[in-house]
């Protein structure tokens, strides 16, 4: 089947990784048997353990009831939302208390501020928005405004990022230009749930009123919830309101996912991919030449940063119907930077970077090539 070559082909990001790995762990357990709290406790440690970035050692696991409470310490924020990810992806799991506490290494204030500017305005995405930041005692304040809820979480994030940072707090206001009907909106959400492959939605119910989004019915994961939460801000969207979609594991059978995995057309495969680049801020997607054929996309044209590329790719990736991306992609940067330039740019943005140690690397470039 398609989706099942899809799931075996390299799908990018975390969660496909993460589910594929927990599938051999709890092999044994299949079918109706639910997983005890022992087990849920000793698979969620398992997969911390393993996972790259995060301190599984410095990580205390407790189950009740299948809601996973994480205790210990960490060295920055990205380590912690990273390690609550992934006991998410455990089979079991219904929902995550995370109590870890953020040890970042102290830095001076407008230090952490310098950086935190840098790295918003030397960022292909954010580089034009309109963000004010603060900083005290390595908390950061992000306030202003910008046209989506995408554009501000990726805001929040690249704060994250930057070394010393122990806590963000995201006062950035999202304007939209356009008013939309519910009805609009309703449509759009269902369509992104339907299309992504990660997301059973054959037992999930939208509802919108005034721009607020209800989601209820039943998900077979914390991921799996997280996930359509995610998908649910759309253009137009005021609040999403998640908290009568239940986890329950056997949201999981075949059986719903049946209507969601049939064969897809070609033409419904690329319409598909061109709707969510569209609301992807990473990308132009009207530069984007998109094909399909029998589940394998190809994608032609110029973007204008190499983020804006791996992100398409990844947008097509993520696609119900798609088992393989061939990307012809070509960078074009709107402004040419000379080596010595970008060089300089890497080596700063690496020696900001929380989760990087900068000391061990080193950066060449050659004609854009880093």
């Amino acid at each position: 089947m398609r989706w099942l070559r899809c799931n075996q082909k390299g799908q990018a990001g975390l969660l496909v990784s993460l589910l594929s790995g927990m599938l051999l762990l709890w092999t044994a357990l299949a079918g109706a048997v639910e997983p005890t709290a022992e087990d849920v406790e000793d698979a969620v440690a398992l997969a911390l353990k393993t996972e790259p970035g995060v301190p599984g050692e410095s990580i205390d696991v407790e189950v009740d009831g299948g809601i996973v409470t994480l205790t210990g310490s960490v060295g920055n924020i990205l380590a912690k939302e990273r390690a609550a990810r992934v006991a998410e992806t455990v089979r079991g799991v219904r929902s995550t208390v995370n109590l870890l506490k953020v040890y970042a290494p102290a830095r001076p204030d407008e230090g952490v501020k310098a950086d935190v500017v840098q790295a918003l305005m030397t960022d292909p995405v954010s580089e034009t928005w309109e963000v004010d930041v603060s900083v005290a005692d390595g908390v950061v304040t992000l306030s202003g405004s910008v046209d989506s809820w995408r554009e501000r979480r990726i805001a929040e994030r690249q704060a994250k990022s930057v070394r010393g940072v122990r806590d963000v707090r995201n006062e950035i206001r999202v304007t939209y230009t356009v008013d939309r009907a519910d009805e609009e909106i309703e449509s759009e959400i269902k369509s992104a749930l339907r299309w992504n492959p990660h997301i059973d939605d054959g037992l999930i119910v939208v509802e919108v009123e005034n721009g607020s989004v209800t989601l209820r019915g039943s998900v077979g994961s914390a991921a799996e919830k997280r996930l359509a939460e995610t998908r649910a801000w759309t253009a137009g969207v005021s609040g999403v309101d998640a908290s009568r979609l239940r986890v329950v594991a056997w949201a999981r059978s075949e059986e719903f996912r049946e209507g969601k995995y049939r064969e897809k057309s070609d033409g419904e495969i690329r319409a598909a991919v061109r709707d969510a680049m569209i609301y992807d801020p990473r990308i132009d997607a009207y530069d984007i030449a998109i094909a399909a054929n029998e589940g394998v996309v190809t994608l032609r044209g110029n973007v204008a940063s190499l983020k804006a590329k791996r992100s398409a790719e990844q947008d097509a990736r993520n696609t119900v119907g798609v088992w393989r991306v061939r990307s012809f992609l070509k960078v074009r940067p709107v402004e040419e930077d000379s080596d010595d330039e970008i060089a300089g740019a890497a080596r700063e943005a690496i020696a900001r970077h929380a989760m990087l140690e900068s000391d061990g690397i080193e950066v060449s470039v050659s004609d854009g090539e880093v």
